[in-house]
């Protein structure tokens, strides 16, 4: 059926529902390659990456962050994740399109006294997204490690021994990787990075290990869309803008750090006054994806339906080819879409305009 909104037809595509299903069902593969690497190391990392970022970088080795990184004014300027592989070794992942603008944010703050280096990994990693309900079972046929014997054997990808959150380094099929337990799409799996040169190989391995579960490649109508929006996960540039801060975009975590970082005060000054307006998803909208799942369990049968899983429901966002009502403009107040970067679902009320 044609779309009759720019905006509800920009995404449409009866490939994707197909895709949307079978990751939701079973296990999808998405070509992440595109994401943007960026490896912070030395005496200094720490504590310029605790300047530069809102949430506390200070975790674990093997462990992870997702953080906003502010403007003074206190609005976005981004959203990332970070890994820590050592003591003084951060890697920042963030988004195809955002890599340029992050770069050019954390060189712009670099300290001068060489006590931090910065490395662009970009072009020597490759990425592979595994989701879904059997993406366990498909990782655990072809993740390895070596032992303290020096033997190869079969790694525990379980949740028990590989939290969410967590990054460890493996072998899959020989290849060595770092996975890194997360999703963008609401599923259990894995972003998957390797050097850039073994990118086929692991491709080919990991679909070979989810061909009994009818593994397909996943893209980024999913990914990007459908996936992330029927998990209510937020995206940088759609709903998180420099406009808005982390407490009116649901963002904001019980405490904050005591490290400085940009935007601090800002910040506070937000978590101190009620936000002139958060907008999630509402009751009647949890009402449409009740029956958007209902539907999609109808067409994951037929497969006949054209319309994605969660068109039903997509949120009620104005065209950025028109100007919005008045009640959207931030000089009035401050609306964001029921979505989310990673991981993190959003808890705000809903406004009378947007449900």
């Amino acid at each position: 059926q044609p779309r009759e909104h720019e905006w509800d037809a920009r995404w449409w595509s009866p490939i994707s529902n197909a895709e949307h299903l079978q990751m939701r069902e079973s296990v999808g593969m998405v070509d992440l390659t595109a994401f943007n690497e960026f490896d912070f190391t030395g005496p200094g990392a720490l504590g310029f990456l605790q300047y530069m970022c809102v949430n506390n970088v200070d975790v674990k080795v093997g462990g992870s962050v997702y953080t906003p990184l502010l403007t003074p004014g206190g609005g976005f300027r981004g959203d990332l994740t970070i890994m820590r592989l050592g003591e003084q070794h951060f890697r920042v992942i963030t988004g195809a399109f955002d890599g340029g603008r992050d770069k050019y944010w954390f060189t712009r703050h670099m300290p001068t006294d060489g006590s931090v280096t910065f490395t662009d990994m970009s072009s020597s990693l490759c990425t592979i997204g595994v989701w879904g309900p059997n993406a366990e079972k498909t990782m655990a046929k072809a993740t390895q490690n070596i032992d303290a014997e020096g033997k190869l054997v079969a790694y525990d990808v379980s949740q028990a021994n590989f939290p969410y959150g967590s990054v460890r380094e493996v072998l899959i099929d020989g290849v060595p990787c770092w996975m890194f337990r997360i999703s963008y799409v609401g599923e259990n799996g894995w972003e998957v990075y390797t050097k850039m040169e073994h990118g086929l190989r692991l491709w080919d391995s990991i679909a070979e290990a989810g061909k009994e579960f009818g593994i397909i490649p996943v893209g980024m109508g999913v990914y990007a869309v459908t996936g992330r929006i029927e998990k209510g996960y937020r995206l940088m540039g759609a709903e998180l803008e420099s406009e808005y801060n982390p407490v009116e975009a649901g963002l904001a975590r019980p405490k904050v750090k005591s490290a400085d970082f940009i935007g601090k005060a800002e910040y506070l000054k937000a978590r101190d006054e009620s936000p002139r307006q958060s907008c999630a998803r509402s009751k009647s909208s949890t009402t449409r994806a009740s029956r958007a799942s209902s539907a999609s369990r109808r067409v994951a049968t037929s497969r006949s339906s054209p319309r994605m899983a969660s068109a039903s429901w997509m949120p009620r966002v104005a065209s950025r080819a028109s100007p919005p009502p008045a009640q959207h403009r931030r000089s009035a107040s401050t609306c964001c879409s029921p979505t989310s970067r990673r991981n993190t679902p959003s808890r705000a009320t809903s406004c009378a305009s947007c449900t």
